[in-house]
């Protein structure tokens, strides 16, 4: 019976990951240092299908995948790349990496809407068992020499996100950025609004430094001292279901502040302060500290002067990088960190978070009331 189940309703897919390295640059006087990074790419190859087709299948038109190093830092997050069809294969677009270990933790194939049609299962899921290479799978890029992984993907039409060992959120949600996009700060060297909204930022003393990527200019570092940027009052959510999303890499996880009410460092938030109108209303995303340990948290309040909040007590480390993803959807706030679900929450159905306080990265704005529990923090922050 299960030979049966394959031979009908799979479609396995051979995904080759293509490292190219650099050439070493020699100068005749003296020697260069040697690159020892490389760039490594996707293929899809299909088998049992006509010509190469897919064959009443939809047609891929992207990938995404997250890949960590040896010592578990997220490397890239659900990283999305184009896909081309070159003479009935598939191939991406490249990402660049350093010579090492590594490993592939999500591989997600989407369609020209946005929805996923094939995907590689990870170790302990139902659906394990039905490829020969399930997550996280791992691999090794050598300096001046091609690495070749090759995966299985199934269609992921055979079941739940959870089937796979995905979580909901990413299985369903990952690629669809654009839809209903209020703002997006790349934080490419100035705080513009590139969703089209025109929300720009003005920055406040935080320095333009390099993203997790290396990439110059691509992220802002605060000082936990008085460094922000300040949007203005934009981006009222409403009682409507919304995402944030951002990279950071903390500096300091911090605790409450002696004879205030107010704690943590305040990554982006928009009022949760009495200072709002009405008072406690907003969303924010906070990395704090309680007895010693390190977690990020995620609130919204509303009309009610009530603040409802959602955290995960897994101690993170600083200076580390984490995708922290903090959702608002129908009677419940969920937290997220590197595409896992680690919390969640009940709120009232239908509660307005609309405030008067101005949107900020870098700091909880309290219109200058209580500057003394108007805590700032102290690391990077990109692409929120």
């Amino acid at each position: 019976m299960k030979t049966k189940y394959l031979k009908t309703f799979l479609i396995i897919v051979i995904v080759s990951f293509i490292t190219i390295s650099c050439k070493k640059s020699v100068d005749e006087v003296a020697p260069e240092p040697i690159n020892i990074s490389g760039t490594l790419s996707f293929g899809l190859s299909v088998q049992g299908a006509d010509n190469g087709k897919l064959a009443n299948e939809p047609i891929p038109t992207a990938v995404l995948i997250s890949i960590k190093n040896t010592n578990g830092q997220v490397i890239y997050n659900l990283e999305k790349l184009t896909l081309v069809e070159v003479n009935g294969s598939f191939v991406s677009s490249t990402i660049e990496l350093d010579t090492g270990s590594y490993t592939v933790e999500d591989f997600i194939v989407t369609d020209t809407n946005d929805t996923s049609v094939y995907i590689t299962p990870k170790k302990g899921s139902e659906f394990e068992g039905l490829v020969s290479t399930p997550l996280p799978y791992a691999f090794h890029v050598e300096p001046d020499e091609t690495t070749t992984v090759e995966l299985d993907v199934v269609s992921s039409k055979l079941g739940q996100a959870s089937d796979f060992g995905y979580a909901e959120f990413t299985f369903n949600n990952v690629v669809d950025l654009e839809a209903g996009l209020v703002a997006h700060y790349p934080l490419n060297g100035n705080a513009d609004d590139e969703s089209g909204n025109e929300f720009d930022g003005t920055v406040f003393g935080a320095s333009s430094v390099e993203d997790r990527n290396g990439n110059h200019d691509s992220a802002y570092l605060f000082d936990g001292v008085d460094d922000n940027i300040n949007f203005g009052d934009v981006s009222d959510l409403g009682s409507s279901d919304f995402t944030i999303s951002l990279w950071t890499s903390v500096g300091e996880f911090k605790g409450p502040i002696e004879g205030t009410s107010s704690a943590g460092a305040w990554m982006i938030a928009k009022g949760i302060t009495i200072a709002g109108t009405p008072p406690r209303a907003g969303f924010a995303l906070r990395a704090e500290k309680f007895d010693e340990e390190n977690y990020f948290q995620f609130s919204i309040g509303g009309e009610t002067n009530q603040v409802f909040t959602t955290r995960d007590f897994e101690n993170f480390q600083e200076d580390t990088w984490y995708h922290v993803i903090g959702r608002r959807i129908s009677d419940k706030i969920e937290l997220y960190v590197n595409g896992e679900l680690l919390s969640e929450a009940t709120v009232p159905l239908g509660l307005d978070t609309d405030t008067n306080i101005p949107l900020s990265l870098g700091r909880i704005d309290k219109l200058g009331f209580d500057p003394v529990g108007t805590t700032y923090f102290n690391g990077v922050i990109d692409e929120v």
